[in-house]
Formats: structure tokens, C-alpha cells, sequence
């Protein structure tokens, strides 16, 4: 390249309502603190929504042509990021595409054999191999010396550079103090979740997941308390979002950081958690109890043993209810959500209905439902007739065959989670169900059939969807149908009417249970 100065533009295609992207806010900034970057690229970000038209985002992007263009892909926005990747290299055969991300990073060599448009690929934590990257492309470095880095060379072989260890958190500059970051929230017209990290790494090693099995490492706690105070305070922040894979891995870094939030949190921003409740003790539950419109999501994905064992994952049933049980007693209306997946190996119609019954029977604020997904990277997507499974090679990596599950079985299950995680939202009907179950002395499994029982009754009587069949939303979208149908009072009225009809029914046949059982007794 000549002395000119390098173009970058970093791109994300984001959920609505979200913050800028912190992951390229940390990259942009990261290769910033490089002298030699500093005075030879000019890098940009832009963000848009996954859900937006593509020839909108490539006239957005391409209004000020840039050298690089960089995107961050993941398994929800993969198809747009390509979509708008080749558009861009149509319009501007010079232009470099750069992916990173997750998804990008599971199929780098895939995606290099398929897609002539894409030139370079970074796989994993991007910071310093998109610094030397850049550094490469104003004569710098050699595009061997890049870590990570997946390219083609001369002869149109695929080259995957070997990584380097994992920077430390330290020398990483803030998003939260970056001018990108600020002037983006400055700029939103209404309040957006920000995505929060503490710690990166997840020492657990599901198989299902392309993120664990590796060192935590922890930013300072001073730093955490800065950064969260700056946020707590932000008029544009609505929400927080931390993504550590568990807020309690280290249990007392854990506490120091609830203990903040307690403190601190003026304006009660709600902010989400992600936790083990088995490893809660008394202290902590005391901790989480005081926290109100804050969610907490635990992890559960399954409660079969067989399961369990398939994806190399831990469980105690009893502690786990116990715990759940206290911080219900410690707070009522704490906002629990349990996290399930449906199709996981050694899964089944039989497995997945009794886990989603033990969710149940703990009475969650709601809960999140999704479809196992063959994330490139992982153990199962690697290995898949070892597990009996066969997954899509392209996003969103759905099951085309599962070796216990049944595909009529799969889509049943999947349209009873939507529901059953809907219902929760609307406690006239969760409690009412509750109550009658817990006097009937029956196992959980019946309570989670009233459930079934009232989709059921509901089918051809109410469409809740707008004509949509559940079983074709994918499940990374169920919130946002759950948000629009509670939003909708009309459709509350109807809903309220057919429960009530549908409660009446299951009253009458209790009564005549035990009526039928006193004359038999007599």
C-alpha cells in the first residue's frame, strides 16, 4: 500500500434497541493505541439492524468508500453480513472484507472456499490480530506474522495462521470511555441495552458451546466499578446486560460486584445476570433476594441425566430447586428465567417435556427457549456422527437429523416451549395453573400438561402470531413475538376470556377427581 491513509470501516449488524457494538468498539480502540496506526488509518464504525434492508446498509456503507470493510458475524446475522459483503465488493472490487466474530471464526475456511468476496477472516478474540492485520496492510507487518489470520496466498491455498496467547485485560482500553461508544448512546432516541463484560473465558466445557474450556481472566474491579458507574448514569442506558458466563465463577469478586450494583443503581436500570444457582450460598442469596426488576438467568438447558452427560455438563436437581426455592422465599417477585434447548443430543420428546416440567415447577419469571443450534467450533459440530446428530453447514446450523428426536416430536415441543414461556408473562394465568397443580398433589409433569392442554384449547380460537406458524420462527426471535403479543391489550382481553373458560374446565375436573375418590373410599 502507499503512504495514503487506510480506510477502515468497522461494521455490526445488531439486534434493536442495543448499544454499539463493544466488541468493535475494543478493536477500533485497541489498534488506535499502535503509533503507527494511529497516524495511517482512519477507522470508522457504523451500526445497523440485522432486520434492515441490504441495499440500505451497502448505500450507507459505500457513502464513504473505505479500504476495509470489517464485519462481525454471528449466527443471527451471517446471512446479512454476506449479503451486504459481496454487494460491497460488487460495488468496490478494491475493497478488502474482513470477518470476525463467532460464527465467522467457526467456519473460516468454509466461508474462504465458498465466498471469493471474502478476503480475511480473524478468528477469536480479534484485538491484536486486527491490529497487526492492519498493521500488514501499511507495510508493517507480514500477513504470516498475523495471529489467527485466515487468508488465501498466492496460489489460492488457505493459510490459518497459529493464535498467540490471549491479550490480558488490562492493556485493553474502555469501550464505555471510547468517543465512539459515547456518541453513539448520545445519539439513540430512546434508552438501549448495553452489553457488559467483567471477566471473558468460561472454564466449563459444554459441548454444545464454542466459548468454554478456557482461562478466565478478570478486569480489574476498579475498572468494573468505573465503568458500571458511567453506565448506572447514562440517560441512554436502559438496561445492562452482563455477559459473563457466570457472575459468580469467582464468588467473592461476585458479591463485591452485586454489592455495587445494590449501591449504586439509583435509577434502577434493570440488569441481567447469568448464574449457577448451585453454587449459591447463603450470602449470595441474600445478595441476589434484594435485587428487584433485575433478571436473573440460570442455565439450566436440561434436567435429564442422559442429556446432561452428552453435553459434558453438571446437575444437581435437588440443590438446584432448593436454592431456587430459597431466593423465591427470600423475594417472591424476583425475575428468575430458565434457560432450556431443545434437541440437544440424547435429548427426546419424553426428556425435554420433563425438564421443561421442572422449569415449570419452580415457577419462573419466564423462561428462554432454544433450538439447539450446531454452532461451527463446537464438540458437537465437529463430531457429528459420534453424536448422532446431522446439522446445516450454514447458518443458523438447525437440525436435518437427529438420532433420538423425532422431527414431528422436535416441532412439537418447540411450539409448546414458545407458549408455555409466553403464558409466564401473564401471571393470571401462571399462578391459577400453579396453584391448581400444587393441589392436586400430582407430579410436575402434570402441571406442564395443563400447559399443553391449554394450546390445545387455544388453537383455531385466537391467533397470537399473526397467521405465523411457530414451528418456523426461529427461536432467537421468540422474545420479540412475546413482546408485541403482551403490548396488545386486545389480544390480552381474548386470551383472559379463554383462559378463564379453559380454568373453569380444569377446576370442574379436579372436583370430580376427588369426588369420585371420596365415593370409592367410603
Amino acid at each position: 500500500m502507499d503512504t495514503k491513509t487506510l480506510k477502515v470501516i468497522l461494521a455490526a449488524l445488531a439486534f434493536p434497541k442495543r448499544d454499539l457494538s463493544p466488541a468493535l468498539v475494543s478493536l477500533a480502540e485497541f489498534a488506535r493505541q499502535d503509533k503507527t496506526l494511529s497516524q495511517a488509518v482512519e477507522i470508522n464504525l457504523q451500526q445497523f439492524l440485522y432486520t434492515d434492508n441490504a441495499e440500505g446498509i451497502v448505500d450507507g456503507l459505500c457513502q464513504r468508500p473505505a479500504d476495509v470493510y470489517g464485519f462481525s458475524c454471528y449466527v443471527w446475522n451471517i446471512h446479512q453480513c454476506m449479503q451486504v459483503a459481496r454487494a460491497i465488493k460488487s460495488k468496490l472490487p478494491q475493497a478488502i472484507i474482513l470477518l470476525g466474530g463467532p460464527e465467522a471464526s467457526g467456519l473460516a475456511k468454509y466461508l474462504l472456499e465458498c465466498y471469493p468476496f471474502v478476503d480475511y477472516i480473524v478468528k477469536d478474540e480479534g484485538e491484536e490480530p486486527f491490529t497487526k492485520f492492519l498493521l500488514s496492510q501499511v507495510g508493517g507487518l507480514n500477513l504470516s506474522q498475523v495471529p489467527a489470520l485466515v487468508y488465501r496466498n498466492e496460489s489460492g491455498t488457505t493459510i490459518e495462521n497459529p493464535k498467540t496467547a490471549a491479550v490480558e485485560l488490562a492493556v485493553l482500553p474502555s469501550s464505555f470511555s471510547s468517543a465512539y461508544y459515547l456518541n453513539y448512546l448520545g445519539a439513540v432516541k430512546e434508552p438501549v441495552t448495553i452489553t457488559f463484560e467483567t471477566s471473558r473465558g468460561c472454564p466449563f466445557g459444554c459441548r454444545y458451546c464454542t466459548w468454554g474450556g478456557r482461562r478466565v481472566r478478570f478486569h480489574q474491579l476498579e475498572r468494573v466499578f468505573a465503568e458500571l458507574s458511567r453506565m448506572l448514569n447514562h440517560p441512554s442506558v436502559g438496561r445492562i446486560y452482563i455477559t459473563d458466563s457466570d457472575i459468580l465463577i469467582n464468588r467473592q469478586r461476585g458479591k463485591a460486584i452485586l454489592n455495587f450494583l445494590l449501591a449504586h443503581n439509583r435509577r434502577r436500570i434493570p440488569v441481567i445476570f447469568e448464574v449457577n444457582p448451585e453454587v449459591l450460598d447463603d450470602e449470595t442469596t441474600d445478595l441476589i433476594a434484594q435485587f428487584g426488576e433485575d433478571e436473573f438467568a440460570f442455565g439450566l438447558q436440561s434436567s435429564s441425566p442422559t442429556v446432561l452427560k452428552s453435553i459434558n455438563r453438571r446437575f444437581n436437581p435437588t440443590r438446584y430447586r432448593q436454592n431456587i426455592v430459597k431466593l423465591k422465599e427470600s423475594n417472591p417477585d424476583i425475575r428468575i428465567w430458565f434457560s432450556l434447548i431443545i434437541g440437544l443430543p440424547g435429548d427426546c420428546l419424553t426428556t425435554f417435556k420433563e425438564s421443561l416440567a421442572f422449569a415449570v415447577s419452580m415457577s419462573p419469571h419466564s423462561m428462554y427457549i432454544h433450538e439447539f443450534l450446531c454452532l461451527p467450533g463446537s464438540e458437537f459440530f465437529n463430531n457429528q456422527d459420534k453424536y448422532g446428530i446431522l446439522c446445516q453447514t450454514e447458518a443458523p446450523h438447525k437440525l436435518l437429523y437427529h438420532r433420538t428426536f423425532g422431527r414431528k416430536d422436535y416441532l412439537a415441543v418447540k411450539e409448546l416451549g414458545f407458549y408455555v414461556s409466553l403464558f409466564h408473562y401473564y401471571k393470571w394465568i401462571k399462578e391459577p395453573l400453579l396453584t391448581l397443580w400444587q393441589a392436586s398433589g400430582e407430579p410436575a409433569t402434570a402441571l406442564l400438561s395443563y400447559y399443553e392442554r391449554f394450546v390445545e384449547f387455544l388453537r383455531n380460537r385466537i391467533d397470537l402470531t399473526g397467521g405465523k406458524n411457530v414451528k418456523e420462527i426461529p427461536s432467537f426471535l421468540f422474545d420479540e413475538y412475546y413482546q408485541r403479543i403482551v403490548a396488545d391489550q386486545t389480544l390480552g382481553v381474548q386470551l383472559q376470556a379463554l383462559f378463564d373458560e379453559f380454568y373453569a374446565m380444569l377446576e370442574q375436573e379436579l372436583e370430580n377427581k376427588i369426588l369420585v375418590f371420596g365415593e370409592t373410599t367410603i
